[in-house]
């Protein structure tokens, strides 16, 4: 189907060499997602029937990832949800959420404790919702993406997990699906994944302020209209209400930053650093969590 003409996009997101890859405009009837030269989806205005018009023929398992990895948490988030880009790890019934960018490791951090035998929620995408108990996180489906010269590092011979139907390099291998024991988890810590600092090749994780973890949370946030007020208040208004339940249940979720160097683009290096990361994880994640460091201020 050939894309209909814009006048004029509301936003446009861009990758890191400054190319478009998704465009958004309002319409009639509600919006319109665009991937270039992919597909467009055509989303009512309480964000509740989506249609996709592909520009040519796609793969289904391409139109499944469009649809599951970018469609639907823009609406989810539209519709009041927070929805974030993370990996979520089961570490006994808590969990913890690997929360950055593409690119800075969320799958490969998930892939070293798959193979440590801890369950995956998911590594790129999470819902989370504050109950009285505490604060929720719901996976929108399981997942375990690896580039191929990360699943030569992590799983050596054929003791990798069996890959999905794929329409990249970056092969989809199949997980337990946990989500119904993760529902009874809780989120009792964030790590948001930053830059190495130049000139260091270690594994440092610190404690976050409040702020500051904040803010880098709300930037990690999938939103559909970025420029709709009620859709961007419900979003500020979200830590308020966490805050709320995690001081009545005394839940914590404290915000820390792992830094790991990672110079290069041997990803076999930086697999044996993030196992170095992993192996401290333990031991810093009971340090850090106890009652008085609440994340969500």
């Amino acid at each position: 189907m050939r894309p209909r003409a814009v006048r004029a996009w509301r936003h446009q997101w861009q990758d890191d060499a400054k190319r478009t890859v998704i465009s958004l405009a309002r319409t009639r009837s509600g919006y319109l997602l665009r991937f270039p030269r992919q597909c467009d989806f055509a989303i009512s205005g309480d964000a509740g029937r989506i249609e996709a018009r592909p520009h040519r023929r796609l793969a289904p398992e391409f139109l499944e990832h469009l649809l599951t990895d970018q469609v639907l948490p823009r609406c989810l988030a539209q519709q009041g949800e927070l929805v974030v880009h993370a990996a979520g790890i089961a570490l006994g019934p808590d969990i913890a959420l690997f929360v950055g960018e593409s690119g800075r490791g969320k799958s490969t951090l998930a892939g070293l404790f798959f193979r440590t035998g801890r369950a995956i929620l998911s590594d790129d995408c999470l819902m989370l919702r504050p109950t009285p108990e505490a604060v929720r996180a719901i996976p929108t489906y399981p997942s375990l993406r690896l580039q191929p010269d990360s699943v030569e590092a992590l799983f050596p011979g054929d003791t990798a997990p069996a890959p999905l139907a794929s329409y990249s390099d970056k092969p989809r291998f199949s997980i337990p699906d946990v989500s119904r024991q993760a529902a009874g988890g809780r989120v009792a810590a964030m790590y948001f994944l930053g830059d190495a600092d130049a000139g260091r090749a270690d594994v440092r994780i610190a404690p976050m302020a409040r702020a500051t973890a904040c803010i880098q949370l709300m930037e990690q946030c999938f939103q559909l209209d970025i420029l709709d007020r009620d859709a961007v208040q419900r979003l500020l208004g979200w830590p308020a209400k966490s805050s709320r339940g995690c001081r009545r249940s005394r839940s914590i979720t404290p915000g820390i930053r792992p830094r790991c160097g990672v110079g290069g683009r041997n990803r076999a290096t930086l697999c044996r650093r993030r196992r170095r990361f992993v192996g401290r994880l333990s031991s810093t994640y009971r340090s850090h969590v106890h009652p008085r460091q609440l994340f969500l201020a």
